[in-house]
């Protein structure tokens, strides 16, 4: 909201510096973003004077002029036509800077020769100094501006004619409508320091001896969306252009001139924060105006020349055919007050705020009064703000004020009492001001008290602050007039305990750092499943139907029973990204789980579940990459618990419906079961409508917490070269990779420094039921380099150990 300083103190006198003035705003919780000084950039410009004016010798459609500015006559060579001798003009000089407001673009005035005549100077334009790009060929005015008579020649040109200004641009936040205004903002200044506000003079002269009933009848059609609207009529007005004071106005706050009529409505808009519209009369049917919800496919051209497709869940202006504004964001095309217009019907309504706002957005047609309506303006003010509208209108347009108002009230307005209390307000505030400080400072601040004693006030709440509901408002208020600056702020001293982590919350701390490094990404599913989903992972993954935990009092009739399982959401949200065509995912979820216990008492864990599916590593143009396997699942839990400290870590083949028969194995660290992982069953993908192999695992987290060992093991890099040989082990079929794994680290050679597969053969050459398994050893030693006689001793240690400890055959290279 743009608040012109000047125009401010015509309804409070205050004295001070603007910056300062801003300062105090802003503290007051009306936050003043940018005070700009207008006029700044026209200073050197001064008041001057033709003393002659004739056709340029050289050139049909220029001018040649001498103009006294108060110390020199200047030759002045100009395109316009509409000055004469003796019309005072704003003169500029070479060196001053003009900015187009259409373009933005900068240009400097210069002294120069035109057809054989040097212009010493420029006679401007209301376009120059910021009057509007095209206002002066929209009132047919086009040419030079002629100032008053009354001016003095050789005055400053800004400040002759007032345009010289402070301009507050002040953020209004949803909740205070009131300040919308040049008025709602003199509130304020005269609240915060205490001064006398002088209230707008809102009567008005009638005149005619037919009654605005005679012209125009108003009936409102849907009460829930306006609840008041009042018409006026004023006749035998002549549309031209707005007087100087008018556009300077309108100008400064960052509105276009338009014309006497339409800018009489946008001055009092900004002034008193009331929107306020003006139709040409002769275009509404029988002046019959109708407030009532669109109808659905209705259509109309909004002043902008745009046709708008309507609902009906917009407020429409109508007459007795069809709508002619959109109610409380733009008038229509069909009945724009115009150059020929004689009769001007003035609309000052009351409209719902929900429903402007919605009809704003939804038609991104976003205006000044959609601004003041979608926060909710003064209930109270319809009737006054359409008085000195008229009034005006009448005095710039010529015409007359017919008698008397069409005021319609759909939903009267009851105003609210709130009691505030003395200790209410000292306690909150931490404040100790008196029943009578409190009293005085609600009075200052207009709020109308009618009753007091006891050490409460009672506040009838006024029509324009639309915000004020409770008494907690009213305490708000009260600071922000004391100053959030004046308000003691005790210090307290509070002793912070920082937070122990329990050895569940620190192993998923840890589990989310060390899955989210291995490529794994978080999802949080609900922790609610439907009884499809319940029946199916009963049936699958306990293999038996399992009794679930059933919420009392469900908001969904989908989600009613507490997950047993973390694996129905890691399903569900795999074919969720399938369905997408996101095919490549690497997921897990920490959360709880809960089953019914054998006494119905539900029974909870915590465990984390992954998931699998496409391909294992990201492609490009530089590397393919194979689909994920059971061993890619198998792998990421092994580096898991490996990292997690948990030791002697097993997978033993097992069988489950929630898996495929071959790719299912239980997680064990000695004799502890951790969770059951693998491939999802072709039953299990047809329940959760998986499109793809999924490979998916569960552990108990709290299972896992009881074995986990957060040590930090450190150990130096090698100062001396290692070397490596490979060993291949011939065994049989039916030999699990773990115990060949288990006899290689049985024995204890100081220098083995790692072991890894690298190669599993079947073939001829092996023989049917067997297979070779090909290991890399690496062996080093920090106490300085091998030599090959102590890395061919380990290396028989190791051969002796596997040929006593395996039924096998050494194969070496």
């Amino acid at each position: 909201m743009k608040v012109p300083y000047s125009w401010l103190r015509e309804f409070v006198e205050v004295g001070l510096p603007a910056e300062v003035l801003a300062d105090r705003l802003t503290m007051a919780g009306l936050e003043v973003e940018e005070l700009v000084r207008v006029g700044e950039d026209l200073g050197a410009m001064r008041v001057g004077q033709i003393k002659t004016c004739g056709k340029h010798p050289n050139a049909d459609k220029l001018t040649l002029c001498e103009v006294f500015d108060g110390q020199r006559t200047l030759q002045v060579v100009c395109g316009a036509t509409n000055q004469k001798a003796g019309d005072k003009v704003a003169v500029a000089y070479p060196g001053q800077r003009f900015v187009s407001l259409k373009t933005g673009e900068e240009t400097v005035l210069k002294t120069a020769k035109i057809r054989g005549f040097e212009s010493q100077a420029m006679m401007c334009s209301e376009v120059e100094v910021g009057l509007g790009e095209d206002a002066a060929d929209r009132v047919g005015e086009a040419g030079i501006m002629i100032l008053p008579e009354e001016t003095e020649v050789g005055a400053s040109f800004v400040e002759a004619m007032g345009i010289a200004d402070a301009v507050f641009d002040i953020a209004v936040m949803p909740n205070r409508p009131d300040v919308a205004s040049v008025l709602g903002v003199a509130r304020e200044v005269a609240a915060l320091f205490d001064l006398p506000l002088r209230e707008p003079d809102c009567s008005v002269t009638e005149a005619g001896t037919k009654p605005v009933e005679k012209w125009a009848e108003v009936e409102i059609l849907a009460p829930e969306l306006c609840s008041r609207y009042v018409a006026r009529i004023i006749d035998g007005v002549t549309v031209g252009p707005s007087p100087l004071w008018v556009r300077q106005r309108l100008m400064k706050v960052g509105v276009r001139a338009i014309s006497n009529i339409v800018d009489v409505t946008n001055l009092i808009m900004m002034e008193l924060g009331q929107p306020l519209h003006a139709f040409d009369y002769a275009t509404i049917k029988d002046g019959h105006i109708i407030v009532r919800r669109a109808r659905a496919g209705e259509t109309m051209m909004t002043l902008d020349g745009q046709e708008r497709a309507l609902d009906e869940e917009m407020l429409v202006i109508a007459d007795a055919s069809r709508a002619i504004a959109l109610a409380g964001v733009m008038g229509g095309e069909n009945t724009e007050v115009e150059a020929h217009t004689t009769t001007v019907l003035l609309e000052s309504a009351c409209f719902e705020p929900g429903c402007i706002r919605r009809t704003s957005r939804r038609l991104g047609l976003p205006s000044e009064s959609s601004y003041r309506f979608e926060r909710g303006v003064d209930p109270g003010l319809q009737a006054r703000a359409a008085a000195r509208a008229a009034r005006l209108m009448a005095e710039l347009g010529g015409g007359a004020v017919m008698p008397g108002a069409v005021d319609v009230v759909a939903r009267p307005v009851e105003s609210q009492r709130v009691t505030v209390r003395t200790e209410r307000v000292n306690r909150v505030l931490g404040t100790e001001l008196s029943h009578g400080e409190i009293e005085t400072m609600l009075r200052r601040m207009r709020f109308h008290v009618v009753g007091s004693g006891d050490g409460e006030t009672v506040v009838e709440n006024p029509s324009y602050r639309v915000d004020l509901e409770r008494e907690i408002d009213y305490v708000e208020e009260l600071a922000r007039l004391y100053g959030y600056e004046h308000i003691p702020t005790p210090v307290s001293s509070t002793k912070i305990v920082p937070h122990e982590e329990s050895a569940g919350e620190r192993l998923e701390t840890f589990s989310k750092n060390v899955l989210t490094g291995f490529g794994f990404f978080e999802i949080i599913n609900c922790n609610l499943i439907s009884d499809k989903a319940a029946g199916a992972v009963g049936e699958l993954f306990f293999d038996s139907p399992v009794e679930p935990v059933r919420v009392l009092q469900a908001k969904s009739a989908d989600l009613v029973n507490l997950r047993p399982t973390l694996l129905a959401g890691m399903l569900e949200t795999i074919a969720r990204n399938h369905r997408q065509r996101r095919l490549d995912v690497k997921l897990f979820e920490i959360g709880r789980v809960h089953l019914a216990g054998r006494d119905g008492t539900p029974v909870e864990r915590v465990a984390v579940s992954l998931g699998l599916s496409g391909k294992r590593d990201e492609e490009s143009w530089a590397r393919r990459s194979g689909d994920a396997d059971f061993f890619d699942l198998k792998g990421a839990i092994e580096g898991y618990l490996d990292a997690a400290g948990v030791g002697a870590v097993s997978f033993v083949p097992e069988r489950n419906g929630l898996f495929m028969p071959g790719q299912c194995a239980s997680v064990r660290a000695g004799d502890a079961v951790l969770g059951l992982c693998g491939r999802a069953s072709t039953a299990a993908a047809a329940a959760f409508d998986v499109g793809a192999p999924a490979y998916v695992a569960e552990l108990d987290l709290e299972a896992l917490a009881r074995l986990a060992r957060f040590v930090s093991e450190y150990e130096p890099l090698p100062v001396y070269p290692g070397t490596r040989r490979d060993i291949a082990l011939v065994v049989s079929e039916a030999t699990p990779f773990e115990a060949v794994l288990e006899a290689l680290e049985s024995v204890k050679v100081p220098i083995l420094r790692g072991v890894k597969l690298f190669d599993c053969y079947r073939g001829e050459q092996v023989g049917a039921g067997r297979k070779s398994l090909a290991f890399s050893l690496e062996y080093s030693s920090a106490a300085g380099t091998l030599t090959d006689k102590q890395v061919e001793k380990a290396h028989a240690r190791i051969r002796k150990a596997l040929l006593e400890k395996l039924e096998c055959e050494v194969r070496e290279g």
